[in-house]
C-alpha cells in the first residue's frame, strides 16, 4: 500500500495536546522528577520536546489507499457519502455527518511572489483532490460526487 504525503497546515482546534489526565499527570512526574534528581529543567525540556512533537505532526496530508489522514482528522474513502468540489476546496461528507474540507491555500510552497504561490498551491490542490476522488470512487461507488465532471 503506497501512501503519498504532501505538506499541508491542518486548521488547529486546539493548541494544548490532548494527551488526557494520565498523560499529562506522567507529564508533570517527568517534570518533578528532573528538579528532584538534580537535573533542573531537563524534565520540562523533555516535556516541551513532547509538546512541539505534537504540533508538527499537524503539517502534513498523508492519502492511502483505502483512507486520508490530516492532523487529527481521518476519513475512511469506503464511509465518504458526499463529494462538493468547489474552485478551490473539496469537501468529503462522512455517513456520519462530519466534513472534512481540503482547501488550497493550506499547501505550503516555498514562492515568494503571490501569483507563483497560487499557482503553486492550485497545482498541489488538483494533484490530491485528483487522487482523492479516484480513491473515493473506488472505494464508494454510491457516495454522490458534485461540482466534478465525470471522466
Amino acid at each position: 500500500m503506497a501512501i503519498a504525503e504532501w505538506k499541508y497546515k491542518s486548521p488547529i482546534q486546539n493548541a494544548i495536546p490532548d494527551w488526557g489526565w494520565h498523560g499529562w499527570l506522567l507529564a508533570a512526574a517527568v517534570v518533578i522528577a528532573g528538579w528532584w534528581l538534580g537535573y533542573g529543567p531537563a524534565g520540562l525540556l523533555l516535556v516541551g520536546i513532547a509538546i512541539v512533537v505534537y504540533a508538527r505532526k499537524r503539517h502534513k496530508i498523508l492519502v492511502s489507499d483505502r483512507y486520508l489522514l490530516a492532523g487529527d482528522d481521518l476519513v475512511y474513502f469506503a464511509n465518504v457519502s458526499l463529494v462538493v468540489c468547489e474552485r478551490r476546496r473539496l469537501l468529503l461528507t462522512h455517513l456520519d455527518g462530519k466534513v472534512f474540507v481540503l482547501e488550497a491555500e493550506r499547501f505550503t510552497s516555498n514562492a515568494r511572489k503571490p501569483d507563483k504561490i497560487a499557482w503553486h498551491q492550485a497545482t498541489k490542490f488538483a494533484r490530491v483532490s485528483g487522487r482523492l476522488l479516484e480513491h473515493i470512487r473506488a472505494a464508494a461507488p454510491a457516495a454522490e460526487i458534485r461540482g466534478v465532471a465525470e471522466e
